[in-house]
């Protein structure tokens, strides 16, 4: 499987999850399929530092596409919660990335510590889609990708931990709290990296710019079938 082929299945999956949000939202199948596209793209993230020949034209070139994307994002989704505000996942992945490159400056663990919290306060802060477990899940794509087995353990920690935090809570106050959490789904999301076990590390084809510029345009695509009634 090469980093392109990585990148086709990401995408379908991502399409797949849209579908369920938009325009099948009772097909809860398409939701699961969905959890496997953002552990992927965190994955192709870490790829892609360690390959970049210019890591600050790469944070660049995802901060000014998350920027575009945020309109087409909000109009779409505001077809279906007219409240909506969120960051979409491009700024998520922008912080994964902007923490791994802390990670490399920084030469003590406390400081890499306390480096990944702020850029995990941000992420909850702004509200980014996927918030801080999301950049976690690519943080964690970088520090273990030659080593499959602690990437996995550590991904299905990270996915996990929403569910942990929210029934530890639930625990300590029992009858005086609701607690709401995300969809159990999200479980599901380490079950992507059996794909990448099978990575052949090669690129194959070259599409630099695919995801880029396919991520705004279906936002748009899925504006329109809202509005004219699907």
């Amino acid at each position: 499987m090469t980093t392109f082929g990585i990148k086709l299945v990401a995408i379908g999956t991502m399409v797949v999850d849209h579908l369920g949000i938009f325009i099948w939202p009772d097909c809860g199948w398409l939701r699961m399929v969905g959890r496997l596209s953002f552990p992927l793209f965190a994955w192709l993230i870490a790829n892609g530092v360690r390959h970049t020949r210019n890591r600050k034209s790469y944070l660049l070139r995802l901060l000014i596409f998350a920027v575009v994307s945020q309109l087409p994002y909000v109009a779409a989704n505001r077809q279906i919660q007219t409240d909506f505000w969120k960051l979409n996942v491009l700024f998520t992945l922008a912080l994964g990335l902007a923490a791994i490159y802390l990670v490399q400056k920084i030469h003590t663990r406390w400081g890499q510590v306390m480096a990944v919290a702020a850029v995990g306060a941000a992420a909850w802060i702004l509200r980014v889609e996927y918030g801080a477990y999301g950049v976690l899940s690519v943080l964690a794509s970088y520090i273990f990708f030659t080593r499959w087995p602690q990437l996995v353990f550590f991904q299905t920690i990270i996915f996990s931990a929403p569910y942990l935090l929210a029934g530890a809570l639930m625990w300590s106050m029992w009858g005086m709290v609701e607690v709401k959490v995300f969809d159990f789904n999200q479980l599901l999301a380490p079950l992507a990296f059996i794909l990448v076990y099978f990575y052949s590390g090669k690129q194959g084809t070259k599409a630099k710019y695919l995801f880029y510029i396919f991520y705004p345009l279906q936002f748009v695509v899925f504006y329109w079938l809202k509005k004219i009634g699907y």
